[in-house]
């Protein structure tokens, strides 16, 4: 089976979709960056994404997802993962070690001399699932900031790329403002807008038939994000 691998590219406010080749192997990757432009640098308001443009969606298929971060807490992982728990999907547990690969997201550092905040690489089978994600974050990046302005930086960064973890794209609806657009990055530090609440949703939609209605047992709460 023939998988597409399909590299997200943000620069200056624009994100274009691009195969990058095709994969004769049943686990496919993605590349997602965030370039977040530092204040006196004008950005172009990102245009709309066509349904043409968009690349296929990815969605995690398990209920519960481990977190192995490496990260110091500056960056807010805790905070961010409650932040997407709050939706209806799948359930980040942060652990101190993950014991699979699969249904696992890892969060590293790497310092790089560029105008990446942040990026996310995940992996998605043959029937389309994604089965582990990488989240890498920059810290030299965020010197350019101003020192009043850093801790917002990070979370949002933290919380942009975890939902790219889930899968979540720039597009269709992240306006400036929502957590998948870095634009206005700073009116929410990290707190979800109702576009990107709107994309999750569409991403796992919310199980309509009750447990009677499906004829199967009542499913027990998922758990909460481990302390």
């Amino acid at each position: 089976m023939t998988t597409m691998q399909v590299e997200e590219l943000t620069v200056l406010g624009t994100t274009r979709w691009r195969p990058t080749g095709a994969l004769a192997t049943l686990v496919a990757t993605g590349l997602s960056v965030l370039a977040v432009p530092v204040v006196g640098l004008a950005v172009p308001t990102p245009a709309a994404a066509s349904p043409a443009e968009a690349a296929p969606a990815h969605a995690w298929s398990a209920t519960e997802v481990c977190v192995e971060s490496h990260v110091g807490s500056e960056w807010g992982v805790r905070k961010a993962l409650r932040t997407w728990n709050e939706l209806d999907g799948p359930t980040f547990v942060l652990a101190d070690s993950c014991t699979t690969y699969e249904d696992t997201v890892t969060v590293r550092y790497l310092k790089r001399d560029d105008r990446y905040t942040g990026w996310t690489t995940w992996y998605w089978d043959a029937t389309g699932h994604i089965v582990h994600a990488d989240v890498t974050v920059n810290p030299q990046r965020i010197k350019a900031f101003a020192s009043d302005e850093q801790g917002c930086q990070r979370q949002h960064t933290m919380t942009h790329e975890l939902g790219h973890a889930l899968g979540l794209r720039h597009y269709p609806h992240s306006h400036p403002g929502s957590v998948m657009s870095y634009v206005g990055w700073e009116r929410h530090c990290g707190g979800l807008s109702a576009h990107d609440r709107d994309d999750y949703a569409r991403l796992y939609p919310a199980t309509q038939a009750t447990p009677s209605e499906a004829g199967a047992p009542p499913t027990a709460p998922e758990p909460a994000l481990a302390e």
